[in-house]
């Protein structure tokens, strides 16, 4: 019984609400009421609109940030395949076989020129290999441990290669003074701005032929017995692979040539002996 009195007077309250609406002071009411609800409301309207809008705003923040750092990876592994890609072409075109090194270090002070590799003597590395970059020489094996060796580069002050022009084949000695520089280098051997420099081959380290540096400019030494050229190298300080040689194919013997003929010599018959005439006497 109570439930339906609650009903009826529900009932009975809204058919009142309806019929003093429809009065003018209903109107009014109703206005004034619906203006100050609507003033009500919009602060609340306007703070969810901030908030939604602060929510909206972190997620495409969070989305941005997702996708550049996509693409900075896609970036990485396309540069790293094109790098890998390039190591692979270079080591399928040199007539060396090459062992591929990953640098995993430096020597603190950058004026020392060492790196250190991952592979030693458990992969076959020993003293005096030469390492080598896409662009040319960068250095040789100096110390080798089970895992690990040290290349002295072609930066170090204690590093020493036989090298000549490629053009005039001057020989010389390039070594690191305040920057790579050939030296000993004979009194009249002809030199040009921009030749090329390569590894001579003498010495039994280096093999002929590895790139060097271009000649930067040259000069004669403070004794005026040789010339000084300034290179600049080929291959910069590498920052994640080289290679090292680890065998040179052997030169190829000179083609056996038939022995010239034997001269043949003619010998004329020796000249009759001349006697005096024998006179008999009478």
């Amino acid at each position: 019984m109570t439930s339906n009195r609650i009903f009826l007077v529900l009932i009975a309250i809204s058919i009142g609400l309806i019929v003093w609406g429809k009065t003018e002071t209903g109107r009014r009411t109703q206005l004034y009421s619906s203006r100050i609800i609507s003033n009500l409301v919009k602060p609340i309207h306007t703070l969810t609109s901030i908030s939604d809008a602060r929510k909206e705003n972190r997620l495409l923040r969070e989305r941005l940030a997702n996708l550049t750092l996509k693409k900075r990876r896609l970036t990485f592994y396309k540069e790293e395949n094109r790098r890998l890609k390039e190591l692979l072409s270079f080591k399928e075109r040199v007539p060396y076989s090459l062992i591929p090194m990953e640098i995993i270090g430096f020597s603190p002070h950058p004026e020392q020129g060492v790196i250190l590799v991952d592979k030693g003597s458990a992969d076959g590395i020993r003293e005096e290999m030469v390492a080598i970059t896409i662009q040319g020489l960068i250095g040789v094996v100096r110390n080798v441990e089970r895992d690990i060796s040290f290349v002295q580069t072609l930066y170090n002050p204690g590093f020493r290669a036989s090298a000549m022009n490629s053009r005039t084949r001057a020989l010389g000695i390039v070594r690191h003074r305040d920057g790579l520089v050939m030296d000993n280098i004979p009194i009249g051997s002809l030199l040009g701005i921009g030749d090329t420099v390569i590894t001579s081959g003498l010495g039994g380290i280096f093999p002929e032929g590895l790139l060097i540096g271009r000649i930067k400019e040259f000069r004669k030494s403070e004794n005026m017995l040789f010339y000084v050229a300034r290179l600049k190298p080929f291959s910069p300080m590498p920052s994640e692979y080289l290679f090292i040689i680890a065998e040179v194919p052997p030169q190829e013997p000179e083609p056996d040539l038939p022995p010239p003929p034997k001269k043949i010599e003619r010998r004329l018959p020796p000249p009759e002996p001349i006697f005096p005439e024998i006179r008999v006497r009478e």
